[in-house]
């Protein structure tokens, strides 16, 4: 049987959770990276670099990335722009992108498509024997698990 392997990542205004996941197993991370306050060039850089060398060492068969719904001023800039970026790299090293939309990801992992952030991790935290304080990386665990499940209602 072969592995489907997702690199699941959630661009932040702040921070950068991911994971690897082949299976719905964590086979590296999760991590968070920290964005340097902004639309930067550093910044930009950085995640260019981080993304195509984490292509590059896991081979995922796609990258995942929850779908962006501004509600709030804060990152209605510098996260589409990263999504940008992300999704520009994951295109350039021949992988398909999986979006999924934040409800779709709330309802995957705790039943309720308006869980807050905290459930989500505390949800996350339960099903795979964690403790995580991020956020960040446990979105990213919940965006591969709904990737994983959206892969498979469409076999």
């Amino acid at each position: 049987m072969v592995k489907l392997g997702i690199l699941a990542i959630d661009p932040g205004s702040r921070n950068l959770g991911w994971v690897y996941m082949e299976d719905r197993q964590i086979v590296q991370g999760p991590g968070t990276v920290k964005l340097w306050g902004g639309g930067d060039k550093r910044t930009y850089l950085n995640i260019h670099a981080f993304i195509q060398g984490h292509i590059r060492a896991v081979a995922p068969d796609l990258v995942a990335l929850e779908s962006y719904f501004p509600r709030r001023q804060k990152g209605a800039v510098v996260i589409p722009e990263l999504r940008g970026i992300i999704k520009l790299v994951s295109y350039q090293m021949g992988l398909d992108v999986l979006e999924v939309s934040p409800p779709t990801v709330k309802k995957t992992i705790t039943g309720n498509g308006r869980a807050d952030k905290d459930l989500v991790r505390k949800t996350v935290n339960e099903e795979y024997g964690l403790s995580l304080s991020s956020t960040d990386e446990a979105d990213a665990i919940a965006i591969a698990v709904t990737a994983f499940r959206k892969m498979e209602d469409e076999r």
